[in-house]
């Protein structure tokens, strides 16, 4: 509630998309309804493949502020993420201690602002983040998790990458074979640099928007020696995102919750492989992917992680003898520095870029 008031009050910038978000709602608030029809019809604002958003947007207009987008975007956006938290939290026994690193740590790390002033991407993908916890691990409510994938790509273009994954996801069951991983992993990494040329083969105006989109950023990411400080603080939060997943799952797996997290995990992995296939491909789609949705996906299972690590760590030391006790305790010590660091260099990561590079700087209130 306070995120959403502070979104409330916040000024956009000229340049962002709130900006012209708030002309559109103006147009549907004087035209009501049959603007609305018209904008779909007509496929302004790419409503006519995108009629979520339009929908989205004539539900604002019916309300007497503008501000009420940013608002209620950014109740939903950061609600999404926190219901995880709290079900995950009980699911898995997660201590008050790791429950309340995982709420900091999204409280001081998302995206406020980018949330804020892009509307559309950030709150597809964070609902879409909860859709899919709540299909492959709490295993409920199903049909409208389907129908959430759905609406979602029909609210920003992005998402049917993420529709693609998860289907693959279903179609591949609990198979793990060490044949089959590597050969979705390579598929998943290559796929990703075809986005760009998929209007060559397409006069499909969904497909079409998806393209253009992806390939917005491709000239600027291409050569690794051009690569700026903002597209170079996004890859370094991927690889510290993968090193904490390359460290997390061996142990979840050997858990007994290695079948509830199963899918979800698979999942996550073959998103961070279209991720990393897309680094240098579709600049935009990796910014994205790294910004709004593996931060509180990869950060459950790291808190799941650190709740089974920590479990495992009192049995061992009371089973050890007094002689080995001090070496599994160094060892212990040893993990659990490595850990703090990786997460230590993301908040930093961060913070600097929040400060000196991200839109955060343009943030000021009413």
């Amino acid at each position: 509630m306070a995120l959403a008031i502070m979104a409330y009050n916040a000024v956009p910038n000229e340049t962002d998309d709130l900006t012209r978000y708030f002309k559109q709602i103006e147009n549907l608030r004087y035209g009501g309804w049959d603007k609305l029809q018209q904008m779909i019809s007509d496929d302004e604002s790419g409503w006519g493949s995108l009629p979520v958003c339009g929908y989205y947007f004539y539900f604002i207009s019916r309300l007497p502020s503008n501000n009420y987008l940013q608002a209620i975007t950014i109740f939903l956006a950061y609600g999404s993420m926190f219901i995880i938290i709290c079900k995950a939290s009980v699911r898995f026994n997660i201590s008050k201690w790791y429950t309340y690193l995982m709420s900091f740590f999204i409280l001081s790390t998302f995206w406020f602002y980018d949330i804020c002033s892009g509307i559309r991407n950030g709150l597809a993908f964070c609902i879409f983040g909860l859709c899919v916890y709540y299909f492959f691990v709490e295993k409920k409510h199903k049909f409208l998790c389907i129908i959430g994938f759905i609406l979602m790509a029909g609210l920003h273009s992005s998402v049917i990458m993420l529709d693609v994954i998860l289907l693959l996801t279903i179609i591949t069951g609990k198979s793990d074979s060490k044949l089959l991983t590597p050969f979705m992993f390579l598929g998943m990494a290559v796929g990703s640099s075809f986005i760009g040329y998929i209007s060559e083969f397409s006069n499909n105006d969904y497909i079409l928007l998806i393209a253009g989109k992806a390939e917005r950023h491709m000239g600027e990411v291409i050569d690794i020696t051009q690569i700026g400080a903002s597209y170079a603080s996004n890859i370094a939060t991927f690889v510290i995102l993968l090193l904490l997943l390359i460290y997390f799952i061996p142990i979840i797996k050997k858990s007994k919750y290695k079948d509830d997290l199963f899918k979800y995990m698979k999942f996550i992995n073959f998103t961070m492989a279209f991720a990393f296939g897309s680094m240098f491909t579709s600049g935009l789609v990796f910014l994205r992917l790294v910004r709004f949705l593996m931060p509180s996906m990869v950060f459950i299972l790291i808190i799941i992680g650190l709740q089974i690590y920590s479990d495992n760590k009192d049995k061992k030391v009371k089973k050890q003898h007094s002689k080995s006790i001090i070496v599994n305790v160094n060892k212990e010590k040893n993990n659990i520095m490595v850990i703090n660091c990786l997460i230590f260099f993301y908040t930093v990561i961060y913070m600097v870029y929040a400060c000196t590079l991200s839109s955060l700087i343009w943030l000021h209130f009413s």
